[in-house]
């Protein structure tokens, strides 16, 4: 929840998902009252519908004042026909042609009618008068409580700054305090005291910020702030770190799996932090150098590599392929001979390893589609070597996503360095291994392995197994991206079913697939806590499908305009995403402290039919 927080609050005065406000300067920056007023005015539902009743009133006076002029109708007809009939004299038939034409025009003129016509303009009049002044009092009601609210998170911030700098006194006191303690000029008590009022104003300060983060989102609600991602840039260099870091001095190459979230924003960020990527595609590769990637180091994964493809990436000079079967070493074999290149390969094993994870994301049993069987791995790497525009580099292995344990790792490393065993007794050395990714992360009550204890692993069978000097590669993706990004969204209405609540909002299994294709649990939660009782929703999209759900059987108090958080959407959310029922997919803004910038502006209606064209035929 503090995560959540802490990313909605920053995204607020920032001006995160304000598209049309960011489209012309993508540089970071902050809201002025001036631009949350007239955001707020522009964007809430009441002002909308006052906005639609004077247009409607205005119709009706309208309506009114023309009902006091005459009416004039006219028609006009034209008939024709044809037919023979018998003469009464002689029986004789003859033809008969004929044609009629025929025109009339009428008026009425209203002289009296009690005063009924006169009288209903004026009350349209004084509809319309009305409608003006609930609009105008409408407008004046938000921008004083977004002035309100805007001030309330001035003051609350500037409390923050003060609580903060409290207590960096209290720890200087307490330095301070030790200091004299040790050469005998203070006593225990009075280290003790001091330590208290460290905790007490630590206390104090995280007290202080909660309430500076919920008048941020108390502000939110006034916004109307629409559909978006949000990405905290902290987390993601946190969890980047966490696995760099990791490694101390022993040689490794972190690679980010572009798939798990393809933003270039994102791409770039890990990329200043020394990322390297792994791609499944030669569009992920132009992302990686869209976004100022290394491509060096660059590893393509992936069963379905084109020559195109394949070409592509040898132009290019990534550092090496991902081989999965024997045909595709065959194909890069050829590719890289027609341009004069080498082509630096490892081979992907499939070890047979359950994962015990989702069917749908495991990858390392001999019934899955990746890799190459354990048992014809060693030929194929002689097969390799014999190539002369093929260099052997590595090996690689990947059993799945969302591991929450690190048995089916270990268990995969182990078959891993027995081939490797048996790769030196071939006489063909590696320059390093890949375990690939899929360390877990916690979406409900998960307690996945930390990334210190995931390459321990790593490298303590290394160690035993004696291969210390070789560079180990990892892929990860969801374990650095999943928790550093939420999906924010609006309820529309709450519907009442025969047998189930649900809480419509404007999300939908188009911007969050998750849940729809493995029926994966999010985190669900109230921007801003309502005081009252819950009820059970299954909250759910608009899309015309039963499949289209985020989350069930969920204990929520909201109302209609209130603004939820699905949480742990930076993997797998924005890049599976679609324009499914014709719904443009939402933006994506990524934070960093008090600022925020837009890196994917929300997709405009015009956008849905880009590149179509009205046939000609």
């Amino acid at each position: 929840m503090k995560i959540i927080r802490k990313t909605i609050s920053a995204l607020l005065l920032a001006g995160i998902g304000i598209t049309s406000i960011q489209a012309q300067n993508n540089s970071p920056q902050a809201w002025t009252l001036r631009q949350c007023i007239d955001y707020a005015i522009e964007h809430n539902i009441e002002i909308r519908q006052s906005t639609n009743s004077v247009e409607a009133n205005k119709v009706s006076v309208n309506t009114s004042k023309w009902t006091r002029l005459p009416n004039l109708s006219g028609s006009a007809s034209q008939n024709w026909s044809w037919g023979r009939t018998a003469s009464p004299i002689d029986n004789s038939y003859s033809d008969i042609n004929s044609a009629n034409t025929s025109f009339s025009l009428g008026t009425n003129v209203p002289i009296f009618t009690g005063l009924q016509l006169s009288n209903q303009y004026s009350l349209a009049k004084l509809d319309l008068k009305a409608a003006i002044e609930d609009l105008n009092k409408a407008k004046e009601d938000i921008a004083i409580n977004v002035t309100s609210a805007y001030l309330q998170v001035l003051f609350n911030q500037e409390l923050s700054k003060v609580a903060h700098n409290q207590v960096d006194l209290s720890k200087d006191q307490l330095k301070r305090i030790q200091g004299l303690h040790g050469v005998g000029k203070a006593s225990p008590s009075e280290v003790a005291e001091a330590q208290a009022r460290v905790a007490q104003d630590e206390m104090t300060a995280v007290q202080s910020d909660n309430t500076y983060k919920l008048s941020l989102l108390d502000l939110t609600q006034l916004l109307e702030l629409p559909t978006s991602f949000i990405y905290s840039r902290k987390a993601i260099e946190t969890a980047f770190r966490d696995y760099d870091g990791a490694f101390g001095s022993h040689p490794h190459h972190i690679l980010y799996s572009v798939k798990a979230c393809s933003n270039i924003g994102i791409i770039s960020l890990l990329a200043k932090l020394g990322s390297g990527f792994d791609i499944v595609s030669g569009g992920e590769l132009l992302r990686v150098e869209a976004a100022g990637g290394d491509l060096s180091k660059v590893v393509y994964s992936g069963v379905g590599k084109t020559d195109k493809e394949i070409a592509l990436a040898l132009e290019k000079g990534i550092h090496c392929f991902n081989i999965e079967s024997v045909p595709e070493l065959n194909d890069i074999a050829r590719v890289a001979a027609s341009l004069g290149k080498v082509a630096p390969i490892a081979v992907r094993v499939n070890p047979n390893v359950d994962a015990k994870t989702h069917p749908y994301i495991s990858t390392g049993l001999k019934n899955n589609k990746f890799g190459v069987a354990y048992e014809k791995t060693v030929e194929l790497y002689k097969q390799a070597a014999a190539m002369p525009s093929i260099r052997v580099v590595g090996i690689d292995c990947h059993i799945g996503s969302q591991i929450t344990e690190l048995s089916p790792f270990a268990d995969a490393e182990e078959k891993i360095l027995d081939i490797v065993d048996q790769l030196a007794a071939e006489g063909i050395p590696l320059e390093h291994i890949d375990f690939g990714g899929g360390l877990g992360v916690c979406y409900k009550d998960e307690v996945p392995p930390s990334k210190r204890e995931f390459v321990r692993l790593i490298l303590d069978h290394l160690e035993a197994r004696g291969y210390k000097h070789l560079a180990v590669t990892l892929e990860p993706g969801r374990s650095i991206i999943a928790n550093a990004g939420i999906l924010i969204t609006r309820v529309i209405r709450d519907k009442t079913g025969e047998t189930k609540n649900f809480a419509i909002v404007d999300a939908a299994m188009n911007d969050m697939g998750r849940p729809m294709f493995y029926e994966a649990w999010m985190g669900i939660v109230p921007a801003v806590p309502r005081d009252g009782a819950t009820r059970t929703y299954d909250v759910v999209g608009p899309i015309c499908e039963s499949g289209d759900w985020l989350g069930r059987d969920r204990e929520l108090c909201i109302e209609p305009g209130d603004v939820l958080a699905i949480t742990s959407c930076g993997a797998y959310g924005m890049a599976m995403s679609s324009n499914y029922n014709s719904r443009p997919r939402a933006a994506e803004v990524l934070v960093s402290g008090s600022t925020s910038q837009v890196i994917r502006e929300r997709e405009k209606p015009e956008d849905l039919w880009r590149g179509e064209h009205l046939p000609t035929l």
